[in-house]
């Protein structure tokens, strides 16, 4: 007897717990702050707006980069061991990151190796405030450690922009025309793939996040390719819930689709009570992504019916984004690239995380 009451108050608190957590979701966005708070955390990565960066592959850039066989476009060769007072550093394949570094004297070079594992579009920058640093990309033969110097370079705050940079060895020398101080951080992003391509579609002041759609409509967001401009349902998301018991039932819907894509970032780790991923890109949305949100239910004591279209801020749906949207923060679509599907909606119009009945999702970015 005292096993069959205790079942049955198990199965009333859970009832009652998924009845009152399915009450309408106008105005319900008492997780706001908590949302923002965390959103601004990947403001560090924020876009940078007016980056003038070369689309069109140079041909004369990358004839020259086709060394050490071409030699008549390069000047003489050099050992890289030679090539700097300090001693190479190696920045792995297809590197993507900020290095920080120093030059000790007006003779003084610093040294920075690389491979391109295929055909990529680069772009780097020496971010100093010492205006006699200079930058300068090499093409270093791996047989015999010989660096030779191309054209391709720039001065501080420069920006390299190179599509077309092909498979091969590299090195970045970083020298001085006068001053060796202060130090610099050199910016540097090699992972997309070379191409004829279409638009930016975001990058970062670091440069660290870097997305481009191409002419054939793929976008690639740092190598990851996430979905093609003219098939756009792969980006479509959502999620149904749907309890019943006892004649009553509850369900909850939301939904993205037509999506527009203001920026791209990652990768990262996502772990959420509802999803997770060891590698996933952060996809925030633009005005015009159509937006559903739906919850229904009935209970049998008293008789009552629920059913709305209204989502937290109190606004019929399906509707598109719109500006005053962006007053509660970002929409943040979740794709996984393991599965090459989007898998949460990192929002407060996501009336999980909106009104805090779901904790707020774990991000990491990944280096």
């Amino acid at each position: 007897m005292k096993k069959t009451l205790k079942r049955a108050f198990s199965l009333f608190l859970i009832v009652s717990m998924c009845l009152s957590s399915f009450a309408f979701a106008e105005g319900d966005l008492t997780n706001v702050s908590a949302i923002r708070s965390e959103q601004s955390k990947m403001e560090v990565y924020k876009n940078q707006p007016g980056l003038s960066i070369m689309l069109e592959r140079n041909a004369s850039s990358v004839k020259s980069l086709n060394a050490p066989y071409a030699k008549s476009a390069l000047m003489e060769s050099t050992s890289v061991a030679s090539a700097a007072s300090n001693q190479p550093i190696s920045i792995g394949n297809d590197p993507r990151g900020t290095i920080n570094g120093s030059l000790t004297s007006a003779s003084d070079q610093e040294i920075y190796v690389f491979s391109a594992t295929e055909a990529k579009f680069m772009i780097g920058r020496l971010k100093s405030d010492n205006p006699d640093l200079n930058i300068q990309l090499y093409v270093v033969d791996p047989n015999t450690g010989n660096a030779q110097p191309t054209s391709i370079s720039a001065q501080s705050n420069g920006l390299i922009s190179l599509n077309g940079l092909p498979q091969g060895m590299y090195a970045f020398v970083v020298t001085t025309s006068g001053s060796a101080s202060p130090g610099y951080t050199l910016q540097l992003n090699v992972t997309n793939p070379s191409g004829s391509t279409s638009k930016v579609i975001s990058v970062d002041l670091q440069l660290l996040h870097f997305a481009i759609e191409y002419a054939d409509g793929k976008v690639y967001a740092n190598g990851e390719y996430i979905y093609n401009v003219n098939t756009p349902s792969k980006l479509d998301w959502e999620r149904v819930y749907y309890f019943s018991y006892g004649g009553n039932y509850n369900q909850r819907t939301h939904s993205i689709d037509e999506v527009k894509v203001s920026s791209i970032k990652g990768p990262v780790s996502y772990s959420s009570s509802y999803a997770s991923s060891s590698r996933a890109m952060l996809v925030y949305l633009d005005v015009d992504t159509l937006f559903m949100h739906h919850v229904s239910g009935y209970t049998s004591s008293p008789p009552t019916h629920q059913d709305s279209f209204l989502d937290t801020l109190g606004k019929k749906t399906p509707r598109r984004l719109e500006a005053d949207d962006y007053s509660i923060g970002d929409h943040i679509l979740v794709y996984d690239i393991n599965t090459g599907k989007a898998i949460d909606f990192f929002s407060a119009l996501n009336y999980y995380y909106g009104s805090g009945v779901e904790d707020i999702p774990t991000i990491t970015f990944i280096q």
